[in-house]
Order: structure tokens, then C-alpha cells, then sequence
């Protein structure tokens, strides 16, 4: 699925319920993030997105940002987009990478879903998407992980998932992350969370149809 600038996928294992909170929570995140001044930095979206999945529950168990050290002279999105997961994930959760991998696989064939997510995933000369995998967590419950990668270039045409750049001369950062989520605490606030997402997307819609 596609919710704001993230791919987000799913364990075969995690309840219906589970897999739809998740969704709620990228949602209002992703919402969040939308609402800020256009002049926010790439930071300042980050620390809005991490804080308002704090707010519903989602513990930070690991979060980092830094520069993304490529190894290539030239790389797809979607290939840095694994390899940032992979600084996040134990070496016995080969599948939370098949899950994405086989997320994007789809996403290759969605010509509308590409469309919209090409057209909001450029700001300024900062090209910016996440994968989001959901799995079951270790002892039970579910655990977030996200991949995240922001590419600085003035030579973005488009179809950025998959269209191969050249490396030297581009600014790349990363940022990672692992949480857990509590239930409970998301329960406590889950018509809040649906009122936001219902008023946002109510904005948008009047703002697109005039």
C-alpha cells in the first residue's frame, strides 16, 4: 500500500486489525508531515514523522539519519532503499526484505499509484520516499521497521523509484528505525487519529476539487 511518500507492507502473520492500525498510524504521520511549512528541512520532517507515531503508541526501539555511503557509481532508489533496511534488521529476517522487494515488484506495474508518488515525493531539489515493512516482533506484537532515503539533485525528471542515477555529485541521506507498538496506548486515542485523517483528507479534497 501506498499511504503519503511510503510503501508499506506486510507480514502474511499480522492480524487484519494490526495490518489496519498500521495504516491508520503512517496516515496520520504521513498527514502530519504534509501540514508542515513547505520551508521545512528534511530534519524537521523526520522529527515530525518519528514524534507522531510516538504520540500513538509506536516505541522507538533504534533511529538513526546520516549520510548514505553508496558503494556504487550508480544506483535505483529502490536498491538503496534495501540496503538501508538492512542496517536495521537481524540477519535472520531475509523476509522482511523479500517484503519489500516484492512490494516494489507491484508497485513497477501500478502506473497510478507511480504517478501520484513521483508527483509528491519531489520537494525543491530533495527527492524523498520511505519503505515501511510491519512484521510480527520477536516474543509477539507487532514491530514496525522503517528504510528512509533522501536524494539532494537538480536533475530529478521523474519515475525516481526506479530510473538508475549516477551517484557522484548527489547528496544522499538515510535515516532508519525500529518500533513496537502498543496497542493499548493506540486504542486510547484511535477516534483522535481517525478525526485527523478524516479533516486532512477532507482539506485536500476541497483544495483539489476547488
Amino acid at each position: 500500500s501506498i499511504v503519503g511518500q511510503s510503501l508499506v507492507v506486510f507480514e502474511e502473520r499480522l492480524s487484519e486489525d494490526d495490518k489496519q492500525d498500521a495504516l491508520d498510524s503512517q496516515a496520520f504521520a504521513e498527514a502530519v508531515v504534509r501540514r508542515l511549512p513547505a520551508s521545512s528541512s528534511q530534519e524537521q520532517r523526520y522529527a515530525a514523522y518519528n514524534e507522531a507515531l510516538t504520540a500513538l503508541g509506536w516505541v522507538t526501539e533504534s533511529y538513526t539519519r546520516k549520510t548514505y555511503d553508496s558503494k556504487t557509481l550508480t544506483l535505483t532508489m529502490n536498491e538503496a532503499l534495501l540496503q538501508v533496511l538492512q542496517t536495521v534488521i537481524s540477519a535472520g529476517s531475509g523476509n522482511v526484505l523479500s517484503l519489500v522487494a516484492s512490494g516494489f515488484e507491484k508497485l513497477k506495474g501500478d502506473q497510478a499509484a507511480l504517478k501520484i508518488v513521483d508527483s509528491g515525493s519531489k520537494s525543491n531539489q530533495v527527492v524523498s520516499f520511505k519503505a515501511v515493512p510491519c512484521i510480527v516482533a520477536p516474543g509477539g506484537g507487532m514491530a514496525m521497521v522503517m528504510g528512509g532515503l533522501d536524494v539532494y539533485s537538480k536533475d530529478y525528471n521523474g519515475n525516481f523509484l526506479f530510473f538508475t542515477f549516477n551517484t557522484q555529485g548527489v547528496h544522499l541521506f538515510q535515516a532508519a528505525g525500529i518500533r513496537k507498538f502498543n496497542k493499548r496506548a493506540f486504542d486510547r486515542k484511535r477516534q483522535q487519529v481517525y478525526g485527523y485523517i478524516d479533516a486532512f483528507g477532507d482539506g485536500l479534497f476541497k483544495k483539489l476539487a476547488g
